[in-house]
Protein backbone atom coordinates (compact mmCIF):
# COMPACT_ATOMS: atom_id res chain seq x y z
CA UNK A 1 0.00 0.00 0.00
CA UNK A 2 1.17 3.50 -1.28
CA UNK A 3 2.22 5.79 1.81
CA UNK A 4 -0.35 8.90 1.55
CA UNK A 5 2.24 12.25 1.61
CA UNK A 6 1.16 16.01 2.00
CA UNK A 7 3.26 18.67 0.50
CA UNK A 8 2.91 22.27 1.95
CA UNK A 9 4.27 24.37 0.26
CA UNK A 10 3.93 28.57 -1.13
CA UNK A 11 2.31 28.91 -3.97
CA UNK A 12 5.25 32.07 -5.34
CA UNK A 13 7.64 28.49 -5.22
CA UNK A 14 5.68 27.08 -7.82
CA UNK A 15 7.78 26.14 -10.36
CA UNK A 16 10.83 24.11 -7.79
CA UNK A 17 7.68 22.64 -6.39
CA UNK A 18 6.34 21.50 -9.80
CA UNK A 19 10.37 20.54 -10.29
CA UNK A 20 9.61 18.37 -7.20
CA UNK A 21 6.77 16.55 -8.06
CA UNK A 22 9.01 15.03 -11.30
CA UNK A 23 11.26 13.36 -9.16
CA UNK A 24 8.93 12.10 -6.93
CA UNK A 25 6.78 10.56 -9.95
CA UNK A 26 9.22 7.45 -10.66
CA UNK A 27 8.02 6.50 -6.46
CA UNK A 28 4.74 7.45 -7.43
CA UNK A 29 4.44 5.25 -10.46
CA UNK A 30 6.07 2.53 -8.08
CA UNK A 31 2.89 2.60 -6.05
CA UNK A 32 5.18 3.70 -2.89
CA UNK A 33 3.91 6.90 -2.16
CA UNK A 34 0.92 8.74 -2.86
CA UNK A 35 1.04 12.46 -3.10
CA UNK A 36 -1.21 15.18 -2.15
CA UNK A 37 -1.10 19.01 -2.25
CA UNK A 38 -3.83 21.98 -2.92
CA UNK A 39 -3.57 21.78 -6.66
CA UNK A 40 -5.59 18.80 -6.59
CA UNK A 41 -8.76 20.50 -4.81
CA UNK A 42 -11.71 20.17 -7.19
CA UNK A 43 -13.26 23.38 -8.24
CA UNK A 44 -16.51 24.10 -5.95
CA UNK A 45 -14.97 21.63 -2.83
CA UNK A 46 -14.33 23.78 0.76
CA UNK A 47 -10.59 24.55 0.59
CA UNK A 48 -9.78 24.20 4.20
CA UNK A 49 -11.81 21.17 5.15
CA UNK A 50 -10.06 19.53 2.20
CA UNK A 51 -6.55 20.70 3.42
CA UNK A 52 -7.52 19.80 7.57
CA UNK A 53 -8.59 16.32 6.24
CA UNK A 54 -5.90 15.64 3.58
CA UNK A 55 -3.13 16.78 6.59
CA UNK A 56 -4.73 14.92 9.51
CA UNK A 57 -4.29 11.61 6.91
CA UNK A 58 -1.35 11.51 5.57
CA UNK A 59 1.71 9.68 7.02
CA UNK A 60 4.54 11.78 5.85
CA UNK A 61 4.54 15.70 5.25
CA UNK A 62 6.86 17.41 3.75
CA UNK A 63 7.46 20.92 4.24
CA UNK A 64 8.83 23.26 1.50
CA UNK A 65 10.71 25.66 3.28
CA UNK A 66 11.69 29.01 1.64
CA UNK A 67 11.28 32.65 3.00
CA UNK A 68 7.43 33.13 1.46
CA UNK A 69 6.75 29.92 3.24
CA UNK A 70 7.58 31.42 6.48
CA UNK A 71 5.82 34.34 5.93
CA UNK A 72 3.14 32.46 5.00
CA UNK A 73 0.18 32.56 7.45
CA UNK A 74 -1.30 29.57 6.04
CA UNK A 75 1.77 27.56 5.30
CA UNK A 76 3.06 28.55 9.19
CA UNK A 77 0.10 29.16 11.10
CA UNK A 78 -2.32 26.12 9.85
CA UNK A 79 -0.52 23.82 7.74
CA UNK A 80 3.08 23.91 9.56
CA UNK A 81 1.66 24.11 13.29
CA UNK A 82 -0.65 20.89 12.50
CA UNK A 83 2.21 19.18 10.95
CA UNK A 84 4.37 19.94 14.05
CA UNK A 85 1.51 18.03 16.33
CA UNK A 86 1.07 14.91 14.87
CA UNK A 87 4.90 14.58 14.43
CA UNK A 88 4.92 15.24 18.24
CA UNK A 89 2.14 12.87 18.88
CA UNK A 90 3.98 9.85 16.45
CA UNK A 91 1.04 9.91 14.17
CA UNK A 92 3.23 11.42 11.06
CA UNK A 93 6.76 12.13 10.14
CA UNK A 94 7.23 15.43 8.58
CA UNK A 95 10.32 16.13 6.33
CA UNK A 96 11.30 20.07 5.92
CA UNK A 97 13.02 20.41 2.06
CA UNK A 98 15.06 23.90 1.86
CA UNK A 99 14.14 24.91 -1.14
CA UNK A 100 15.58 28.25 -0.86
CA UNK A 101 18.17 30.05 1.78
CA UNK A 102 15.85 31.47 5.20
CA UNK A 103 16.66 31.21 9.07
CA UNK A 104 14.56 27.97 10.08
CA UNK A 105 17.26 26.51 12.28
CA UNK A 106 14.79 28.55 15.20
CA UNK A 107 11.30 27.68 13.91
CA UNK A 108 9.46 24.21 15.77
CA UNK A 109 11.01 21.88 12.77
CA UNK A 110 14.27 23.18 13.24
CA UNK A 111 14.91 20.22 15.12
CA UNK A 112 14.36 17.46 12.59
CA UNK A 113 16.76 16.64 9.97
CA UNK A 114 16.26 18.46 6.63
CA UNK A 115 16.67 17.38 2.98
CA UNK A 116 18.35 18.12 0.49
CA UNK A 117 21.17 16.95 2.36
CA UNK A 118 22.62 18.61 5.59
CA UNK A 119 19.53 21.19 5.16
CA UNK A 120 21.19 22.46 1.81
CA UNK A 121 18.64 24.73 -0.39
CA UNK A 122 17.77 22.93 -3.23
CA UNK A 123 18.70 26.31 -5.20
CA UNK A 124 22.37 26.65 -3.67
CA UNK A 125 23.46 23.36 -4.87
CA UNK A 126 25.48 23.54 -8.25
CA UNK A 127 22.27 21.45 -9.85
CA UNK A 128 19.17 21.37 -9.18
CA UNK A 129 18.21 18.02 -10.32
CA UNK A 130 20.42 16.77 -8.29
CA UNK A 131 18.72 18.08 -4.95
CA UNK A 132 15.59 16.73 -5.57
CA UNK A 133 17.33 13.62 -6.85
CA UNK A 134 18.76 13.50 -3.08
CA UNK A 135 15.44 14.05 -1.78
CA UNK A 136 13.22 11.75 -3.47
CA UNK A 137 15.94 9.01 -2.46
CA UNK A 138 15.45 9.96 1.42
CA UNK A 139 11.91 9.95 0.65
CA UNK A 140 12.64 6.19 -0.81
CA UNK A 141 14.23 4.90 2.42
CA UNK A 142 11.77 6.75 4.98
CA UNK A 143 9.18 4.86 3.23
CA UNK A 144 10.68 1.92 3.17
CA UNK A 145 11.00 2.29 6.80
CA UNK A 146 7.25 2.94 7.27
CA UNK A 147 6.51 -0.14 5.47
CA UNK A 148 9.04 -2.07 7.81
CA UNK A 149 6.99 -0.41 11.04
CA UNK A 150 9.41 2.07 12.12
CA UNK A 151 8.41 5.24 13.95
CA UNK A 152 6.44 7.55 12.33
CA UNK A 153 7.73 10.36 14.17
CA UNK A 154 11.64 8.62 13.23
CA UNK A 155 11.88 8.72 17.71
CA UNK A 156 13.19 6.15 19.49
CA UNK A 157 10.67 4.32 21.11
CA UNK A 158 11.71 3.97 25.24
CA UNK A 159 11.64 0.08 26.58
CA UNK A 160 12.38 -1.55 30.25
CA UNK A 161 15.84 -2.24 30.42
CA UNK A 162 14.41 -5.94 30.65
CA UNK A 163 12.92 -5.67 26.87
CA UNK A 164 16.35 -4.45 25.30
CA UNK A 165 18.01 -6.75 23.51
CA UNK A 166 21.03 -8.10 24.61
CA UNK A 167 22.72 -8.77 21.63
CA UNK A 168 24.78 -6.22 19.87
CA UNK A 169 23.33 -7.17 16.47
CA UNK A 170 20.07 -5.07 16.93
CA UNK A 171 17.70 -4.01 14.41
CA UNK A 172 15.89 -0.65 14.66
CA UNK A 173 15.52 -0.29 10.99
CA UNK A 174 13.86 -2.60 9.31
CA UNK A 175 13.10 -1.71 5.14
CA UNK A 176 11.65 -3.52 2.35
CA UNK A 177 14.78 -3.33 0.01
CA UNK A 178 16.55 -6.71 -1.16
CA UNK A 179 20.03 -5.84 0.02
CA UNK A 180 21.77 -5.59 3.16
CA UNK A 181 24.24 -3.23 4.67
CA UNK A 182 25.82 -4.01 7.75
CA UNK A 183 27.01 -1.09 9.38
CA UNK A 184 30.03 -1.22 12.20
CA UNK A 185 30.70 1.48 14.92
CA UNK A 186 34.29 -0.13 15.88
CA UNK A 187 35.17 0.84 19.53
CA UNK A 188 38.66 2.80 19.00
CA UNK A 189 40.99 0.31 20.63
CA UNK A 190 42.59 3.18 23.49
CA UNK A 191 39.23 3.43 25.32
CA UNK A 192 38.69 0.27 26.37
CA UNK A 193 38.98 0.17 30.67
CA UNK A 194 35.77 -0.83 31.41
CA UNK A 195 35.33 2.38 33.14
CA UNK A 196 35.85 4.69 30.01
CA UNK A 197 33.30 1.81 28.23
CA UNK A 198 30.54 2.25 30.51
CA UNK A 199 30.60 6.07 29.59
CA UNK A 200 30.23 5.65 26.19
CA UNK A 201 27.91 2.81 25.85
CA UNK A 202 25.63 5.91 27.00
CA UNK A 203 25.89 7.67 23.56
CA UNK A 204 24.51 6.84 20.31
CA UNK A 205 25.04 7.83 17.11
CA UNK A 206 23.24 7.74 14.54
CA UNK A 207 23.45 6.61 10.81
CA UNK A 208 22.25 9.11 7.75
CA UNK A 209 21.08 6.60 4.96
CA UNK A 210 20.26 9.60 1.94
CA UNK A 211 19.88 12.25 4.41
CA UNK A 212 17.48 10.15 6.64
CA UNK A 213 17.94 9.49 9.67
CA UNK A 214 17.00 5.49 9.75
CA UNK A 215 19.01 3.87 12.76
CA UNK A 216 20.79 4.57 16.06
CA UNK A 217 24.27 2.67 16.84
CA UNK A 218 27.22 2.11 19.77
CA UNK A 219 30.43 1.96 19.51
CA UNK A 220 31.07 -2.17 19.54
CA UNK A 221 27.47 -2.54 17.42
CA UNK A 222 26.90 -4.30 14.16
CA UNK A 223 23.84 -3.08 12.72
CA UNK A 224 22.16 -4.52 9.47
CA UNK A 225 19.98 -1.85 7.02
CA UNK A 226 17.76 -3.28 4.26
CA UNK A 227 17.93 -0.97 1.47
CA UNK A 228 16.88 -1.02 -2.07
CA UNK A 229 18.90 -1.17 -4.81
CA UNK A 230 20.64 1.58 -6.25
CA UNK A 231 22.95 4.09 -5.36
CA UNK A 232 22.77 5.87 -1.69
CA UNK A 233 24.85 7.69 0.29
CA UNK A 234 25.68 6.85 3.94
CA UNK A 235 27.31 8.62 6.92
CA UNK A 236 27.67 8.85 10.78
CA UNK A 237 26.66 11.91 12.69
CA UNK A 238 26.40 12.79 16.62
CA UNK A 239 25.41 16.27 16.65
CA UNK A 240 27.55 18.52 14.63
CA UNK A 241 29.86 15.74 13.80
CA UNK A 242 29.93 13.79 11.17
CA UNK A 243 32.00 10.80 9.27
CA UNK A 244 32.74 11.37 5.56
CA UNK A 245 29.94 10.52 2.65
CA UNK A 246 30.40 7.12 1.74
CA UNK A 247 28.54 6.10 -1.91
CA UNK A 248 26.88 2.55 -1.79
CA UNK A 249 25.93 1.39 -4.92
CA UNK A 250 23.88 -1.19 -4.17
CA UNK A 251 22.81 -5.08 -6.29
CA UNK A 252 19.59 -6.40 -5.78
CA UNK A 253 20.05 -9.43 -2.86
CA UNK A 254 23.68 -7.94 -2.23
CA UNK A 255 25.22 -7.88 1.39
CA UNK A 256 27.69 -5.13 1.77
CA UNK A 257 29.73 -4.36 5.06
CA UNK A 258 30.31 -1.37 5.92
CA UNK A 259 32.90 0.17 9.20
CA UNK A 260 33.57 3.31 10.96
CA UNK A 261 36.50 4.22 12.74
CA UNK A 262 37.01 6.26 15.65
CA UNK A 263 40.49 8.36 15.05
CA UNK A 264 42.47 9.09 18.14
CA UNK A 265 46.16 9.48 18.95
CA UNK A 266 46.79 6.49 20.74
CA UNK A 267 50.10 7.34 22.50
CA UNK A 268 49.53 10.25 24.34
CA UNK A 269 45.93 10.84 25.56
CA UNK A 270 44.85 12.04 29.12
CA UNK A 271 42.38 10.05 30.86
CA UNK A 272 40.40 12.82 30.63
CA UNK A 273 41.20 13.45 26.82
CA UNK A 274 40.03 9.83 26.20
CA UNK A 275 36.55 10.65 27.56
CA UNK A 276 36.21 13.22 25.33
CA UNK A 277 37.14 11.22 22.84
CA UNK A 278 34.99 8.42 23.69
CA UNK A 279 31.88 11.16 24.27
CA UNK A 280 32.50 11.87 20.69
CA UNK A 281 33.78 16.04 21.53
CA UNK A 282 37.11 15.49 20.26
CA UNK A 283 36.31 12.69 17.94
CA UNK A 284 36.26 12.04 14.29
CA UNK A 285 35.11 8.93 11.86
CA UNK A 286 36.36 7.10 8.98
CA UNK A 287 33.51 5.10 6.99
CA UNK A 288 34.39 3.17 4.48
CA UNK A 289 33.48 0.01 2.72
CA UNK A 290 35.03 -3.24 3.60
CA UNK A 291 36.62 -5.51 1.24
Amino acid sequence: MSVKIFISYSHHDEALFVQLKKHLKPLERERIISPWHDRRIAAGAEFDAEIRQELQSARIILLLVSPDFIVSEYCWGKEMMRAMERHETGSARVIPVILRPVDWRGSPFGKLLALPQDGKPVTSWQDVDAAFLNVATSIRSVTAGLHGGASLSGKEVAEPDEHRPKSKHVVPYRGSGNATVLFTLVLPPDVMTNKVKAIIDLYRHKIILDGADVAKIRYGETIPLNVPPGVHNIQLRRAFLKSNLLVLEVAPGAKISVECKSVTSEDSLTYAQKLSAASGLQDTWTLKRRS
